[in-house]
């Protein structure tokens, strides 16, 4: 009977060890864009026909879908989304994403000013500039998306959510991947 005792904590003792190796392992994951700076940022040219912007790998792009159309599968050409670590459209809800949405002549900047009334807890962000332009901004709810937009040139708001959902994947205005998009936006 010793012996089967033993041998039963031996295997015991084995498996934990193996489990907590597998899960030392699991833990180790670096996403390599942490470490590059904007310009060691590798991916291809995303473009809806009216903006474009780099999509680095990673990274799955897609074009809006546009909520004015009777047509549920219609695309705006003036929306453009990021999203870190998707695989498909339905990863959209649960992925830290940048979403462009381009005004081409139906905004002005008190529009972006007074869209803070419509949510809580909002806390001005200081201006940033990225590829020669300055963005301004505000955070809003528990920090986890915010709001930037541009006046000039155009009128383009820029919405960043910072952490997904699942998976685990957050991004920060200052990730050189971010950085990287926000230098590569262009109006076509």
């Amino acid at each position: 009977m010793k012996g089967n005792d033993l041998m039963k904590r031996i295997i015991a003792i084995t498996l934990t060890v193996v489990l907590l190796l597998s899960l030392c392992a699991c833990d180790k994951k670096k996403d390599s864009n942490k470490e590059k700076t904007p310009d060691q940022i590798t991916g291809k040219t995303y473009d809806t026909g009216v903006i474009s912007a780099l999509c680095p790998e990673g990274w799955l792009a897609m074009t809006k879908a546009d909520v004015f159309s009777e047509d549920g599968s219609a695309k705006d050409p003036n929306g453009l989304i990021l999203a870190k670590g998707a695989a498909s459209e339905d990863d959209l809800l649960v992925s830290p994403s940048i979403q462009f949405t381009y005004y081409p002549d139906s905004m002005n900047i008190s529009d972006f000013e007074s869209m803070k009334e419509f949510f809580e807890n909002v806390v001005d962000l200081d201006p940033i500039t990225v590829g020669g332009n300055t963005l301004k901004g505000f955070q809003y709810g528990k920090g986890a998306e915010a709001i930037y937009w541009m006046e000039e040139p155009f009128c383009l708001q820029i919405t960043v959510v910072y952490v997904g959902i699942a998976g685990g994947n957050s991004i920060a205005i200052t990730d050189a991947d971010v950085q990287a998009i926000l230098a590569s936006f262009a109006l076509d």
